[in-house]
């Protein structure tokens, strides 16, 4: 049997991933997470337990390590860890949601010494996808590539942009006539945003989201979710606070609020007090939005969320509060999309 790998670092990947792999299903699939904590994943652990699981193997690699030695030593353990599985299922595709990641790279030079027809596929991870990645300055990313191949190995190389290496021959994107123009000469395949709605991967996040104390069936009452950023990013608390109030009460009665994944203090504006229903911040925002109802209204910050949205759940409505300008790019990016910038 045809087999491919997939690698992917952030739960959107995962989501894409399972909705590729359920459409390839004469192939064995093969899910590897990477840079991943060291302990306590429960969603690779949900992912393990998922009976309808469109993958036929799962593995989970840490990447979290301090200190660059450390991280040296022990991605060159994931390393070998890695040849061992590809030498193990001589995969014939590989597939990416970013082609900078130093073990999809790795994989595609085992890979490739073993057959050197094996393919590599990026897979749509959002923002970089259409507006693309600044070229760094000319001396830093020559002398970071040098780094990286006396580090690592010759195989390493630097894309222009997410998606663009000479190891990718296909990308998988929502949006093929919006990507970026460096994209545009590979093998373009639209994917449909149906696929995120099919049973099995609303059940998925059902199960994801178990893991967390949240009564599902409050989901399908709200009005409407706004994200928050990092809390660094809040300024004067008291007057975000303000601001955060007034643009729910703009959009209904039943408003939530999910604060950022990696932020410190339970209910930091007090949300709460005013009756507003907190989202678990750990819990994954991609999983929420497939089982909210058709009313609601999901706003933001100018952030790969609006899109990841957009793309999931293109019924709701998206709304972006820019509150100190949007680079032009995104700004026409989120105009061709219908996410109104207030």
């Amino acid at each position: 049997m045809r087999c491919s790998f997939y690698i992917v670092s952030k739960l959107f990947n995962l989501y894409v991933a399972m909705a590729i792999a359920s459409q390839r299903r004469n192939e064995k699939a093969v899910v590897v997470f990477v840079n991943q904590p060291l302990t306590g994943n429960k969603d690779f652990e949900q992912l393990k337990s998922w009976k309808n699981s469109p993958f036929h193997e799962s593995y989970c690699f840490a990447g979290h390590f301090p200190g660059s030695l450390s991280k040296l030593k022990q991605r060159k353990i994931v390393f070998k860890a890695i040849k061992e599985l590809i030498e193990c299922y001589r995969p014939e595709n590989i597939f990416t949601g970013n082609d900078r990641r130093m073990e999809f790279q790795y994989a595609m030079h085992v890979a490739c010494k073993l057959d050197s027809s094996v393919k590599g596929h990026y897979m749509d991870e959002g923002t970089f996808t259409y507006i693309g990645r600044k070229p760094k300055n000319a001396i830093s990313q020559h002398l970071d590539n040098l780094l990286k191949k006396i580090s690592y190995g010759c195989w390493w190389q630097e894309p222009t942009t997410i998606g663009a290496s000479s190891l990718v021959d296909k990308v998988y994107v929502a949006y093929p006539d919006l990507i970026d123009k460096r994209l545009k000469s590979k093998d373009v395949v639209g994917l449909s945003s149906s696929m995120f709605l099919d049973e099995d991967v609303v059940e998925f996040s059902k199960l994801l989201l178990s893991t967390h104390s949240l009564d599902i069936k409050s989901l399908k009452n709200l009005d409407a979710v706004l994200t928050l950023p990092h809390e660094s990013l809040f300024g004067d608390n008291e007057r975000y606070r303000s601001h955060v109030l007034e643009t729910l009460h703009r959009y209904g009665e039943n408003s939530a609020v999910k604060y950022h994944p990696r932020y410190s203090e339970y209910d930091l504006l007090r949300l709460e007090d005013e009756g507003v229903t907190l989202l678990p911040a750990e819990a994954a925002f991609e999983s929420l939005l497939m089982l909210l109802p058709t009313k609601t209204t999901i706003i933001g910050d100018v952030s790969s969320t609006l899109l990841t949205t957009r793309w999931i759940r293109p019924d709701l409505n998206v709304i972006s509060e820019s509150r100190g300008g949007v680079n032009r790019k995104l700004e026409n990016l989120f105009k061709e999309l219908d996410i109104l910038i207030s």
